[in-house]
């Protein structure tokens, strides 16, 4: 008896250590922050001299303010959430933010936590993404003003995981183009770390991965971007590169084909346009942005 508690004490004991360890890389690899300066944001916008945008924050249940812009604000317009990607900030897509806002789109982009003008002293995690835009959504969901407004997500990398896996919170989304996300955060995580460390360590802590995402994230970390996907109750657009880099296509949402039961998908796959799809060394293919508006008009 007494082997038997010592086993189980033991065993407890690797468990706590191998839960402090994943918690110490997993805190490294997110304990950087998306920043933009005012110099940079007003050379960005600039650019754009016919693009109007109204400052709104948004507070999170942690009492975090999100920073956002409405571009091209019109009433009864329909309204694009764009979600950014991870190690960037909102204004960092300001061209495709135009593109949208002076084609017929009231365009709502945000920082998330921990990026360019939002609170929060780092990103947090993977999951972070959805919680954000699930607060963002909610807030526009309970204003009057939008209650017959047709509201669209389009996100990129990390935004193109949460514009689909927010839809396991039920919400009002009237069509969804993503771009380069992927599905799972703990898979993504583990090739992360392989990346970074080796293979044997992402193997080692992928389990405990999941179990540290609970506890900081609660029912966002088991958001996967596949159930949100079949779970929503409109059309998607899944774009991915066979050659991106930085989310692989194997834990790419396009892998997933197989499991994704949504019958109104449409996949949009390329050989050689890497992670960001859309530009090229600062070149944007209209040709592209084109699809993805007359994806959006046709659910008008």
């Amino acid at each position: 008896m007494k082997r038997f508690k010592m086993a189980i004490v033991i065993l407890l004991l690797i468990f706590l250590l191998m839960l402090c360890i994943t918690a110490r890389i997993y805190e490294k690899n997110f304990e950087f922050r998306g920043v933009v300066t005012e110099q940079e944001t007003a050379e960005l916008f600039g650019q754009y001299p016919k693009l109007r945008r109204e400052k709104e924050t948004i507070i999170t249940k942690g009492n975090i303010e999100l920073i956002g812009y409405w571009y091209n604000k019109k009433a009864n317009q329909p309204i694009i959430v764009f979600s950014q990607g991870i190690r960037t900030k909102a204004v960092g897509y300001i061209n495709e933010i135009n593109f949208f806002a002076t084609n017929g789109y009231s365009v709502f982009s945000f920082d998330n936590t921990g990026c360019g003008e939002s609170g929060g002293d780092n990103i947090r995690g993977l999951p972070q993404s959805v919680v954000d835009l699930d607060c963002v959504l909610s807030y526009l969901e309970n204003k009057d003003e939008y209650k017959n407004t047709k509201i669209f997500l389009y996100g990129h990398s990390w935004g193109g995981y949460a514009v689909c896996a927010v839809n396991m919170f039920n919400h009002r989304v009237s069509g969804i183009a993503e771009r380069s996300g992927f599905n799972d955060t703990v898979k993504m995580i583990k090739r992360t770390i392989t990346d970074r460390q080796n293979k044997v360590v992402a193997n080692v802590i992928g389990p405990f991965v999941k179990i540290y995402e609970f506890m900081k994230f609660g029912k966002y970390a088991n958001a996967t971007a596949v159930a949100g996907i079949n779970l929503a109750n409109c059309p998607v657009m899944i774009m991915h590169s066979y050659d991106d880099t930085v989310v692989p296509f194997d834990v790419g949402i396009a892998s997933c084909k197989d499991v994704i039961t949504n019958p109104s998908v449409t996949f949009k796959l390329y050989d050689d346009k890497n992670h960001h799809i859309t530009d090229k060394d600062g070149v944007y293919d209209y040709k592209i942005l084109e699809e993805i508006k007359n994806f959006f008009d046709e659910l008008k």
